[in-house]
């Protein structure tokens, strides 16, 4: 009878090292081994076939491998060397925008494990930090920079974003007005503003940035601007004076109005009152200037008249409509927007 023993062999032991940065990848490439068991010589272990260890500083380090089998035991070392790598500078911001005070808490991304940080925020509180994360506060609104500076044994790396922060603020309210017989024309010189909303003081309004509103009576009016942006609203009122030529020149007219105005050039002539017998009623354009630019008679004498106009082809601007009935003449203001 015969017998046969199969005798086993133990291990081999061996490994390779990739080394990026401080972190190193070791490959196992040990023969017969069913276990692992690894020491980095900075005090980390594994038991991993393959594993991952980052250095927490530079140096040399003696890295051993002991594999295990059923028949014994194998131990391979080797000596790496863990060197400086220069650092990159990089960060995010958790908000990049918003309305003052506006709180930024800075991340650092910096690569190549940076061991000190260097900050400067232009219109920040603090405009220095030497934290990793720190938080800063704006209470400025404009854009502002932001400059990280990390270093280690290796060296120094900077970055700089420009306007990297954009901090609004409330806007600021104000115009100017120029008055002429009624008709107004404001210019908005506010800054900061998203939308605009107008309140002339007789009931009108309206939200153009820069409108010309036509008021019919003489009198003191209050005029209120609210400029509203993300960030809030603020108001600015002015109390102006407006002169308004009045139809009781003409002692049979009782209502003399044009709608809408403004308007862009179609708009509609009503009159009303007595009916006139001093002849016919004459009506007549003219700019600024004085010039005639279109005239016409019309018929009065049931005392109402209503007309449609299409003078759309005129430039943008302010024009009088006279009226004249005899020696009598008074006018309206018609602004094409």
């Amino acid at each position: 009878v015969q017998t046969m023993i199969e005798v086993g062999e133990g291990p081999e032991a061996d490994f390779t090292a990739a080394i990026m940065g401080n972190t190193v990848q070791f490959t196992d490439a040990s023969d017969g081994a069913s276990s692992w068991s690894w020491t980095f010589g900075d005090g980390a272990v594994s038991s991993e076939q393959n594993p991952v260890h980052t250095y927490a500083q530079t140096g040399n380090f003696s890295v051993t491998l002991v594999v295990t089998n059923e028949c014994g035991t194998a131990t391979y070392s080797e000596q790496i060397a863990i060197l400086a790598v220069m650092p990159v500078a990089n960060f995010t911001a958790e908000t990049q925008e918003g309305c003052v005070p506006l709180t930024v808490q800075f991340v650092d991304l910096s690569q190549n494990d940076p061991t000190a940080w260097n900050w400067t925020f232009q219109g920040g509180t603090p405009s220095t930090s030497t934290e990793q994360n720190p938080v800063v506060v704006y209470n400025n609104p404009g854009e502002f920079n932001v400059t990280l500076q990390v270093t280690n044994l290796a060296g120094t790396n900077s970055l700089v974003q420009n306007q990297y922060i954009l901090v609004s603020g409330l806007p600021v309210a104000n115009f100017l007005y120029d008055a002429d017989l009624g008709v107004v024309s404001f210019t908005n010189t506010s800054t900061g503003g998203q939308t605009y909303d107008w309140d002339f003081g007789d009931g009108g309004s309206s939200a153009s940035p820069s409108p010309t509103h036509i008021y019919q009576e003489s009198g003191m009016y209050t005029v209120v601007l609210t400029v509203t942006n993300d960030c809030g609203s603020v108001q600015y009122e002015e109390t102006i004076e407006v002169f308004v030529t009045s139809v009781e020149e003409l002692a049979f007219l009782d209502r003399f109005v044009l709608f809408p105005n403004p308007n862009d050039g179609h708009y509609t002539l009503e009159l009303s009152g007595r009916p006139n017998t001093d002849g016919p009623i004459r009506l007549r354009w003219t700019n600024l200037l004085g010039q005639t630019l279109g005239e016409t008679e019309i018929d009065f004498h049931s005392g109402a008249y209503r007309e449609s106009f299409d003078q759309q082809d005129w430039p943008r601007g302010v024009y009088l409509l006279q009226l004249q009935a005899g020696q009598q003449t008074t006018f309206r203001k018609v602004v094409f927007q």
